[in-house]
């Protein structure tokens, strides 16, 4: 058996204010059909089915953050024609939604003045839109429209000491972030 699994994150809402994620497995086996189910939540014995199975991949919508044990039931036949029932496991922890941040953000300045910021977020919801909101100095003004790529290239010919980025998760929920502009050392 070969298995595989992702984890969609979902923004929070009503029903689920810390968040889900879509649970999506991928198993294969040359012995015959997989099939996932989860058995366990938080410690409590249910039985919940997959929401959608496309082929060999199997999709558990909106679950909320706790550990859920995943059972893959699978049957094989041997040689001399005895048919086997069995079973392995996984363990699965759903994390709750945490507001983006940015962190490790960085600012390299050339010789020429010419530098290049980057953004880089932990938490939230992909995709991101990234922005250039304001700089010290302010002008001349570097402040971008929203995109999809977390890097900035500034060639303006102007020495700046501070880049103030935002970004805003799938959510609508932002995040600001200062970076000072660092010499190449």
């Amino acid at each position: 058996i070969t298995k595989s699994f992702t984890l969609n994150k979902r923004c929070p809402g009503g029903t689920t204010p810390n968040g889900s994620s879509d649970l999506i497995i991928t198993v294969t086996s040359n012995e015959g059909t997989v099939t996932p189910s989860i058995i366990n939540k938080n410690g409590t014995v249910v039985l919940m089915n997959y929401t959608v199975s496309a082929g060999n991949t199997y999709t558990f919508s909106s679950l909320e953050p706790t550990v859920y044990i995943v059972r893959y039931n699978y049957q094989f036949t041997y040689s001399w024609g005895e048919v086997c029932n069995s079973s392995i496991y996984d363990t699965i922890t759903v994390t709750p939604y945490v507001y983006p941040g940015l962190a490790n953000s960085s600012a390299y300045q050339c010789d020429n003045n010419s530098f290049s910021v980057g953004g880089s977020v932990n938490g939230g919801v992909a995709p991101y839109s990234y922005e250039i909101i304001g700089s010290v100095p302010s002008a001349p003004s570097i402040a971008t429209a929203p995109q999809v790529n977390p890097l900035f290239a500034i060639n303006n010919g102007v020495q700046y000491e501070l880049v103030r980025l935002r970004a805003i998760d799938a959510c609508g929920n932002a995040t600001l972030g200062d970076v000072s502009v660092l010499p190449m050392a």
